[in-house]
């Protein structure tokens, strides 16, 4: 892992060795790194992994009405994952506006409340709580 690190920095730097620059230019270009191309790559994942658990989000809310009702509360008609998709540049360029912020952060808390429910499984081993209502405190 730290060889990667240490490789993609002195790619940064358009250098071949760590040695072959000062500290003060290989401390920036390591620097440049992490706020610029990690921080990109990370934020990429972290996106593709909550298109996915919106996809998700989705085949469940087509069993589940109540979940149905309160993604359409949030979204309207058209599902979870196509709104990021839309947004996904603004997002990743972090000039996505406050009010599709606002409707992104409501989805990853339904899809967080569903996860918390499919985990806990049925309370009785008949039926599931309905969204929104609070987990047992154990």
């Amino acid at each position: 892992m730290a060889a990667r690190l240490l490789h993609a920095i002195l790619r940064k730097a358009g250098a071949r060795a760590p040695f072959a620059m000062g500290a003060r230019d290989f401390n920036a270009a390591a620097e440049a790194y992490y706020r610029e191309d990690l921080r990109l790559a990370q934020l990429g994942e972290a996106v593709d992994l909550l298109a996915n658990d919106l996809a998700a989000l989705g085949e469940e809310a087509d069993r589940d009405e109540c979940l149905r009702e309160a993604l359409r509360a949030v979204v309207g008609e058209a599902r979870a994952e196509d709104c990021l998709a839309r947004r996904r540049d603004d997002l990743m360029a972090e000039r996505l506006p406050v009010a599709e912020l606002q409707r992104l952060i409501h989805v990853v808390l339904l899809s967080v409340e569903a996860d918390t429910q499919h985990a806990e499984g049925p309370r009785d081993g008949t039926e599931q709580r309905a969204l929104g209502e609070p987990a047992p405190v154990r």
